[in-house]
């Protein structure tokens, strides 16, 4: 069982789910999340993800959590919530790649992220 697997066999379970109630749910195969669970079947689809977050009643901490795992059973992929907003936004492409040139530490990270949470608080007072 890989990352995304063990999450959601997790979550279904504490809201005890078989597969197969899951699997029907989300309109899907049994076998198909079994699969899932298993790691026989990679699976990053955004569409995929935000209808298992829906079945499963995720937070929006644990919706990130699942992308970033399911992002993890596949190298080659940034986790799709993240990869749709880099796609459509060419100063988030800009930013990364000066961040990655100039080698952004972690606190250069932590700071920008910060002033984002401020903003954003300010925003929802």
């Amino acid at each position: 069982m890989n990352k995304l697997g063990e999450f959601i066999a997790e979550k279904r379970k504490q809201l005890g789910l078989s597969i197969r109630q899951l699997a029907l749910k989300m309109g899907k195969a049994p076998s198909y999340i079994s699969d899932v669970e298993k790691g026989y079947r990679r699976t990053n689809r955004k569409e995929f993800l935000e209808d298992l977050a829906s079945a499963l009643q995720l937070t929006e901490a644990e919706k990130i959590k699942m992308f970033d795992c399911a992002a993890d059973a596949d190298d080659k992929q940034l986790p799709q919530d993240v990869s749709e907003y880099v796609k459509q936004n060419m100063f988030a492409r800009a930013a990364l790649r000066k961040a990655k040139e100039c080698n952004a530490t972690m606190q250069e990270w932590n700071s920008f992220i910060s002033s984002l949470e401020r903003r954003n608080d300010k925003k929802n007072s």
